[in-house]
Protein backbone atom coordinates (compact mmCIF):
# COMPACT_ATOMS: atom_id res chain seq x y z
CA UNK A 1 0.00 0.00 0.00
CA UNK A 2 1.20 3.44 -0.60
CA UNK A 3 1.68 6.18 2.22
CA UNK A 4 -1.74 8.38 1.11
CA UNK A 5 -3.37 4.48 1.47
CA UNK A 6 -2.20 4.29 4.75
CA UNK A 7 -2.99 7.90 5.77
CA UNK A 8 -6.41 7.12 4.66
CA UNK A 9 -6.70 3.79 7.08
CA UNK A 10 -6.41 6.10 9.97
CA UNK A 11 -9.00 8.82 8.76
CA UNK A 12 -11.49 5.88 7.55
CA UNK A 13 -10.92 4.66 11.49
CA UNK A 14 -11.64 7.86 12.98
CA UNK A 15 -14.59 8.61 10.60
CA UNK A 16 -16.30 5.49 9.99
CA UNK A 17 -16.07 4.33 13.65
CA UNK A 18 -15.01 6.76 15.98
CA UNK A 19 -17.35 9.14 15.24
CA UNK A 20 -20.37 7.70 13.19
CA UNK A 21 -19.98 4.13 15.02
CA UNK A 22 -20.27 2.26 11.98
CA UNK A 23 -19.14 -0.80 13.33
CA UNK A 24 -19.88 -2.81 10.54
CA UNK A 25 -16.62 -1.19 8.83
CA UNK A 26 -13.94 -3.15 11.06
CA UNK A 27 -13.16 -5.82 9.54
CA UNK A 28 -12.21 -3.71 6.21
CA UNK A 29 -10.19 -2.06 8.29
CA UNK A 30 -8.16 -3.67 11.47
CA UNK A 31 -6.50 -6.96 11.81
CA UNK A 32 -8.23 -10.23 12.99
CA UNK A 33 -5.54 -10.19 15.74
CA UNK A 34 -5.50 -6.68 16.62
CA UNK A 35 -4.78 -5.76 20.36
CA UNK A 36 -6.46 -2.08 21.03
CA UNK A 37 -5.24 -0.99 24.34
CA UNK A 38 -8.52 0.29 25.29
CA UNK A 39 -10.45 -2.43 25.26
CA UNK A 40 -11.67 -4.20 27.98
CA UNK A 41 -9.86 -6.76 29.77
CA UNK A 42 -10.26 -10.28 28.30
CA UNK A 43 -11.11 -8.70 24.73
CA UNK A 44 -11.34 -11.49 21.90
CA UNK A 45 -8.90 -8.95 19.74
CA UNK A 46 -9.98 -8.29 16.52
CA UNK A 47 -13.01 -6.17 15.07
CA UNK A 48 -14.34 -7.57 18.38
CA UNK A 49 -11.82 -5.67 20.53
CA UNK A 50 -11.79 -2.57 18.41
CA UNK A 51 -15.79 -2.29 18.73
CA UNK A 52 -15.46 -2.96 22.66
CA UNK A 53 -12.36 0.06 22.95
CA UNK A 54 -14.89 2.25 21.28
CA UNK A 55 -18.42 1.03 23.25
CA UNK A 56 -16.76 1.50 26.80
CA UNK A 57 -15.16 5.54 25.51
CA UNK A 58 -19.28 6.30 24.38
CA UNK A 59 -20.68 5.03 27.51
CA UNK A 60 -18.82 7.69 29.04
CA UNK A 61 -19.21 10.08 26.20
CA UNK A 62 -22.40 9.28 24.42
CA UNK A 63 -21.66 12.37 21.80
CA UNK A 64 -17.91 11.48 21.54
CA UNK A 65 -16.22 13.37 18.63
CA UNK A 66 -12.39 12.74 17.35
CA UNK A 67 -10.37 14.86 15.33
CA UNK A 68 -7.39 14.06 14.23
CA UNK A 69 -4.06 16.09 13.10
CA UNK A 70 -1.11 16.15 11.63
CA UNK A 71 -0.90 12.52 10.43
CA UNK A 72 2.53 11.34 9.32
CA UNK A 73 3.51 8.11 7.52
CA UNK A 74 6.69 6.30 6.79
CA UNK A 75 6.78 3.08 5.78
CA UNK A 76 4.04 1.12 7.33
CA UNK A 77 3.98 3.16 10.66
CA UNK A 78 0.99 6.33 10.74
CA UNK A 79 1.79 8.94 13.75
CA UNK A 80 -0.70 11.67 14.73
CA UNK A 81 -2.45 13.79 17.39
CA UNK A 82 -5.82 13.74 18.15
CA UNK A 83 -8.27 15.54 20.13
CA UNK A 84 -11.46 13.27 22.01
CA UNK A 85 -14.25 15.78 22.81
CA UNK A 86 -17.71 15.27 24.26
CA UNK A 87 -19.55 15.28 27.20
CA UNK A 88 -18.44 13.16 30.52
CA UNK A 89 -22.29 11.56 31.20
CA UNK A 90 -21.22 8.09 32.32
CA UNK A 91 -18.60 6.12 33.88
CA UNK A 92 -15.23 6.33 32.04
CA UNK A 93 -12.39 4.01 32.78
CA UNK A 94 -13.86 3.60 36.38
CA UNK A 95 -14.54 7.53 36.79
CA UNK A 96 -17.44 8.61 37.34
CA UNK A 97 -19.54 11.13 35.55
CA UNK A 98 -18.73 14.28 35.86
CA UNK A 99 -21.35 15.88 33.33
CA UNK A 100 -18.86 18.34 32.38
CA UNK A 101 -17.19 18.78 28.57
CA UNK A 102 -13.76 16.91 27.96
CA UNK A 103 -11.17 18.34 25.77
CA UNK A 104 -9.00 15.27 25.67
CA UNK A 105 -5.16 15.67 23.56
CA UNK A 106 -3.47 12.32 22.90
CA UNK A 107 -0.63 11.30 20.33
CA UNK A 108 -0.67 7.93 18.58
CA UNK A 109 1.02 5.46 16.67
CA UNK A 110 -0.55 2.68 13.90
CA UNK A 111 1.53 0.00 12.46
CA UNK A 112 -0.15 -1.82 9.33
CA UNK A 113 0.09 -4.55 7.86
CA UNK A 114 -1.19 -5.92 4.44
CA UNK A 115 -3.47 -3.19 4.19
CA UNK A 116 -5.07 -3.10 7.67
CA UNK A 117 -4.17 -1.56 11.24
CA UNK A 118 -2.85 -3.81 13.11
CA UNK A 119 -1.09 -2.86 15.89
CA UNK A 120 -1.47 1.01 18.31
CA UNK A 121 0.08 2.91 21.47
CA UNK A 122 -1.79 5.63 22.62
CA UNK A 123 0.10 8.73 24.81
CA UNK A 124 -3.07 10.49 26.47
CA UNK A 125 -2.77 13.93 27.90
CA UNK A 126 -4.34 13.55 31.34
CA UNK A 127 -5.36 17.40 31.56
CA UNK A 128 -8.36 16.95 30.06
CA UNK A 129 -9.57 15.16 33.27
CA UNK A 130 -8.76 17.50 35.13
CA UNK A 131 -12.12 17.99 36.79
CA UNK A 132 -12.44 14.20 37.89
CA UNK A 133 -11.07 13.89 41.67
CA UNK A 134 -8.14 11.32 41.94
CA UNK A 135 -6.20 12.27 38.58
CA UNK A 136 -2.92 13.15 38.29
CA UNK A 137 -2.46 17.21 38.22
CA UNK A 138 -3.02 18.57 35.02
CA UNK A 139 -0.71 20.05 32.46
CA UNK A 140 0.05 23.59 32.16
CA UNK A 141 -1.90 25.64 29.79
CA UNK A 142 0.81 26.40 26.89
CA UNK A 143 0.95 29.55 25.21
CA UNK A 144 -0.13 29.72 21.58
CA UNK A 145 2.51 28.48 19.56
CA UNK A 146 4.16 31.52 18.25
CA UNK A 147 4.95 31.85 14.47
CA UNK A 148 8.19 29.80 14.61
CA UNK A 149 11.00 29.99 11.69
CA UNK A 150 9.56 26.74 8.77
CA UNK A 151 11.42 25.45 6.80
CA UNK A 152 10.14 26.31 2.80
CA UNK A 153 11.38 22.44 2.19
CA UNK A 154 11.79 20.65 5.41
CA UNK A 155 13.94 17.72 5.32
CA UNK A 156 12.45 14.97 7.60
CA UNK A 157 15.97 12.88 7.55
CA UNK A 158 17.81 15.82 8.94
CA UNK A 159 15.04 16.37 11.56
CA UNK A 160 15.15 12.84 12.11
CA UNK A 161 19.11 13.35 12.76
CA UNK A 162 18.34 16.28 15.48
CA UNK A 163 16.06 14.03 17.45
CA UNK A 164 18.26 11.21 17.38
CA UNK A 165 20.96 13.40 18.81
CA UNK A 166 18.52 15.11 20.99
CA UNK A 167 17.57 11.83 22.94
CA UNK A 168 21.63 10.70 22.67
CA UNK A 169 23.56 13.72 23.65
CA UNK A 170 20.80 15.19 26.26
CA UNK A 171 18.26 12.42 27.58
CA UNK A 172 20.49 9.64 27.79
CA UNK A 173 23.78 11.46 28.62
CA UNK A 174 21.69 14.07 31.51
CA UNK A 175 23.14 16.68 29.91
CA UNK A 176 20.62 19.73 30.52
CA UNK A 177 23.80 22.10 29.09
CA UNK A 178 23.55 20.71 25.45
CA UNK A 179 19.57 21.61 25.64
CA UNK A 180 19.69 24.91 23.65
CA UNK A 181 21.93 22.93 20.60
CA UNK A 182 18.99 20.80 19.95
CA UNK A 183 16.02 23.31 21.50
CA UNK A 184 14.81 26.50 20.29
CA UNK A 185 14.88 29.24 23.15
CA UNK A 186 11.21 29.92 22.05
CA UNK A 187 10.19 26.36 21.78
CA UNK A 188 6.86 25.70 22.55
CA UNK A 189 5.64 22.14 25.21
CA UNK A 190 1.97 21.86 24.54
CA UNK A 191 2.35 18.53 27.28
CA UNK A 192 4.11 21.29 30.22
CA UNK A 193 3.41 19.84 33.46
CA UNK A 194 1.48 22.65 35.45
CA UNK A 195 3.80 25.71 36.66
CA UNK A 196 6.45 24.57 34.05
CA UNK A 197 8.02 27.40 32.14
CA UNK A 198 8.33 27.11 28.03
CA UNK A 199 11.56 26.94 26.03
CA UNK A 200 14.92 25.68 27.33
CA UNK A 201 14.31 26.80 30.89
CA UNK A 202 11.18 24.43 31.27
CA UNK A 203 12.39 21.41 29.65
CA UNK A 204 15.96 21.80 31.81
CA UNK A 205 13.30 21.65 35.03
CA UNK A 206 11.73 18.66 33.62
CA UNK A 207 14.63 17.05 32.78
CA UNK A 208 16.05 17.48 36.49
CA UNK A 209 12.46 16.47 38.03
CA UNK A 210 13.02 12.87 36.38
CA UNK A 211 16.61 12.67 36.33
CA UNK A 212 16.55 13.19 40.07
CA UNK A 213 14.24 10.90 40.90
CA UNK A 214 16.21 7.99 38.46
CA UNK A 215 19.25 8.80 38.38
CA UNK A 216 19.90 5.82 35.78
CA UNK A 217 16.73 6.52 33.66
CA UNK A 218 17.16 5.70 30.05
CA UNK A 219 15.37 6.02 26.81
CA UNK A 220 15.52 3.32 23.87
CA UNK A 221 13.84 4.58 20.69
CA UNK A 222 11.88 1.96 19.44
CA UNK A 223 10.55 3.64 16.39
CA UNK A 224 10.59 6.88 14.52
CA UNK A 225 8.78 8.44 11.74
CA UNK A 226 9.18 11.70 10.30
CA UNK A 227 7.28 13.36 7.08
CA UNK A 228 7.43 16.92 6.74
CA UNK A 229 8.99 18.85 9.74
CA UNK A 230 6.71 16.56 11.83
CA UNK A 231 8.88 13.72 14.43
CA UNK A 232 6.99 10.82 16.06
CA UNK A 233 8.89 8.94 18.33
CA UNK A 234 7.61 5.66 20.19
CA UNK A 235 10.49 4.96 22.99
CA UNK A 236 10.49 3.04 26.28
CA UNK A 237 12.08 4.29 29.57
CA UNK A 238 13.89 2.09 32.08
CA UNK A 239 15.48 2.95 35.08
CA UNK A 240 15.32 2.92 39.43
CA UNK A 241 13.20 5.20 41.64
CA UNK A 242 16.40 6.42 43.66
CA UNK A 243 15.24 9.85 44.72
CA UNK A 244 12.23 11.93 45.03
CA UNK A 245 9.32 11.98 43.16
CA UNK A 246 6.48 14.16 43.35
CA UNK A 247 6.68 13.94 46.61
CA UNK A 248 7.01 10.03 46.66
CA UNK A 249 10.21 9.04 48.91
CA UNK A 250 12.54 6.52 47.06
CA UNK A 251 11.33 3.57 46.43
CA UNK A 252 14.06 1.65 44.73
CA UNK A 253 11.59 0.10 42.22
CA UNK A 254 12.61 -0.32 38.62
CA UNK A 255 10.55 0.80 35.93
CA UNK A 256 9.66 0.45 32.30
CA UNK A 257 7.20 3.40 30.62
CA UNK A 258 6.50 3.90 27.30
CA UNK A 259 6.66 7.46 25.79
CA UNK A 260 5.23 8.79 22.58
CA UNK A 261 5.76 12.07 21.54
CA UNK A 262 5.28 13.97 18.28
CA UNK A 263 8.02 17.11 17.95
CA UNK A 264 8.44 19.56 15.14
CA UNK A 265 11.53 20.78 13.93
CA UNK A 266 12.83 24.33 12.38
CA UNK A 267 16.10 25.39 11.09
CA UNK A 268 17.73 22.16 12.72
CA UNK A 269 15.91 22.97 16.11
CA UNK A 270 13.21 20.95 17.99
CA UNK A 271 10.22 23.79 17.96
CA UNK A 272 6.71 22.12 19.27
CA UNK A 273 6.50 19.34 21.52
CA UNK A 274 3.19 16.79 22.45
CA UNK A 275 2.94 14.08 24.15
CA UNK A 276 5.53 12.47 26.30
CA UNK A 277 5.71 9.81 28.87
CA UNK A 278 3.06 7.30 30.17
CA UNK A 279 1.53 8.71 33.35
CA UNK A 280 -0.54 6.04 34.43
CA UNK A 281 1.58 3.12 33.97
CA UNK A 282 4.22 5.16 35.82
CA UNK A 283 2.10 5.87 38.57
CA UNK A 284 0.96 2.40 38.92
CA UNK A 285 4.77 1.13 39.06
CA UNK A 286 5.35 3.43 41.68
CA UNK A 287 2.45 3.00 44.05
CA UNK A 288 0.65 6.30 43.09
CA UNK A 289 -2.21 4.75 41.91
CA UNK A 290 -3.10 1.36 41.38
CA UNK A 291 -2.57 -0.71 38.44
CA UNK A 292 0.12 -0.37 36.44
CA UNK A 293 0.25 -0.60 33.06
CA UNK A 294 2.60 -2.56 30.91
CA UNK A 295 4.92 -0.01 28.65
CA UNK A 296 3.39 0.34 25.53
CA UNK A 297 -0.25 0.83 26.59
CA UNK A 298 -2.33 3.75 26.88
CA UNK A 299 -2.41 6.07 29.67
Amino acid sequence: MSIEDNRNLVTRYDDEVMNRRNYDALPGLVTDDLVDPFAPPGSPGGPQAARQAVEAMVVGIPDLKVDSQDIIVESDLVGFRSTLTGIHEGSLFGMPPTHQPLNIESVQLWRVSNGKLAERWVRTDMSGFSQNPGMPPPSGTAPPPQPHRTDPAPDPSANKAVVTEYYAEVINKHDRLALPTYLSADAVDHSAPAGFPQGVEGAAMLFGMYWGAFPTIRYEVNDMIAEGDRIVVRATLTGTHDGPFMGLPATGRAISVGLLEMLRCADGKIVEHWGGIQDLSLFGQLGIVPGAMPAGQSS
